[in-house]
């Protein structure tokens, strides 16, 4: 365990030398070094080494300034123009490092614009070195070959950085629309709960013991809800259908649901066929939401002392809900407009590759749900829970 903590740290490490920002410094100085080495080893003059010092430190400091630095390095390579060829050593090879610097942070025009001014002074420094055309024309092939490979190099790891980056992009997204997801679904559903107990209380002109246990149960529900909502804000890798997972089972939303609606002065009818047992844990997390949302929608918008129906049929296919009941209106723009939850149920359902359907049906409003429960559906629900 050790050995893979300490291997994984070292991957990290040099995964963060490799960034754009830090390779530059750490070519250039790599390039300083072998410069000191080749002057101190061949006695070359020390006006040399400055020249070459200038040099690396001109294409280390292009990772913060590019424009300037590296318009300062094409001025020593200049100079490199007019000193003694032997003073040459390393330095020249310093504008390979710009030019790779800013291809890999995108910064493509600056990199055009300073790889035609290197080109032109590399060009010269091979026209002066060398002694018969076939060298200076080989040279410069060479230094066409080491700026294209550079070019492609820069090219491929911003595209790869630019993916990666639109990829966390969408990945806040996603993020976003699941913590709003889970507001509505979960905070607001409890919150609202307590508004409308205290509202029929309001009308009644009076409040009983069973309206303030109520409450206060909802309450502390929603505060509860909201931990548990902002565990995907702290721990933005643990997937949402993980943190469904956690949630109570169909059978005791069920049970619970059927209460709260006969609470609110609805007449519930409840026919539950198959075996509960059968659902795996995330798989009845995830009905148990959906389960949840859809008796909040019917508490909400029902007729007043109207009749509700839910429908369970669990077999070895799949597992499908139904909710049905009479709202108090039957306009279904309107209607359909106040059932805010419907994306999220829908969301949640996809998530295991379940399906929803909303709307009016005669004078009933009937929300479908349907869940499979194939071998490879209980595998996901499972990895997912896990």
């Amino acid at each position: 365990m050790m050995a893979a903590t300490s291997g994984n740290k070292l991957r990290t490490w040099v995964a963060g030398l490799v960034q754009p920002g830090r390779i530059e410094v750490l070519l250039a100085a790599s390039l300083a070094g072998l410069a000191i080495f080749i002057n101190f080893g061949t006695n070359q003059p020390l006006s040399a080494l400055v020249l070459d010092l200038a040099a690396c430190i001109a294409a280390g400091a292009s990772a913060r300034w590019p424009r300037v630095a590296g318009l300062l390095l094409a001025v020593v390579l200049g100079l490199y123009l007019v000193v003694p060829l032997e003073w040459k050593t390393m330095g020249e090879y310093s504008p390979l490092i710009v030019i790779l610097g800013t291809g890999m942070r995108g910064q493509l025009r600056t990199r055009s614009v300073l790889t035609v001014v290197y080109a032109a002074l590399l060009g010269g420094l091979t026209y002066l070195a060398g002694r018969a055309s076939s060298t200076v024309v080989l040279g410069w092939i060479m230094w066409g070959a080491l700026i294209g490979v550079l070019w492609l190099i820069g090219n491929a790891f911003h595209t790869v950085s630019e993916a990666h980056r639109q990829s966390r992009a969408a990945e806040l997204v996603l993020q976003r629309q699941a913590v709003a997801r889970e507001l509505h679904d979960t905070v607001a559903r409890s919150f609202t709960r307590v508004t409308m107990v205290a509202e029929r209380a309001r009308l009644r002109g009076l409040v009983t013991d069973e309206d303030l246990a109520t409450i206060s149960a909802e309450a502390a529900k929603g505060v509860d809800e909201l931990r548990w909502v902002m565990t995907l804000l702290r721990e933005p890798e643990v997937p949402v259908s993980a943190l469904v997972a956690q949630r109570a089972s169909l059978a005791k939303t069920l049970d619970n649901a059927k209460k709260g609606l006969e609470r609110d002065g609805l007449v519930v009818s409840t026919v539950v066929e198959g075996d509960l047992d059968r659902l795996a844990a995330a798989q009845s997390a995830v009905l148990a939401a959906v389960a949840e949302e859809a008796v909040a929608n019917i508490s909400k918008h029902a007729a007043a002392g109207s009749t509700c129906l839910i429908v369970v049929r669990i077999n070895l296919a799949q597992a499908e809900l139904a909710f049905s009941n009479v709202p108090a209106t039957f306009d279904e723009e309107e209607v359909r407009s106040q059932h805010f939850g419907v994306w999220g149920m829908a969301q949640r359902l996809a998530e295991f590759g379940g399906t929803l359907v909303a709307g009016l049906d005669g004078e009933h409003w009937v929300t479908r749900a349907t869940l499979p429960l194939s071998t490879e559906a209980e595998d996901k629900g499972g990895d997912q829970a896990e």
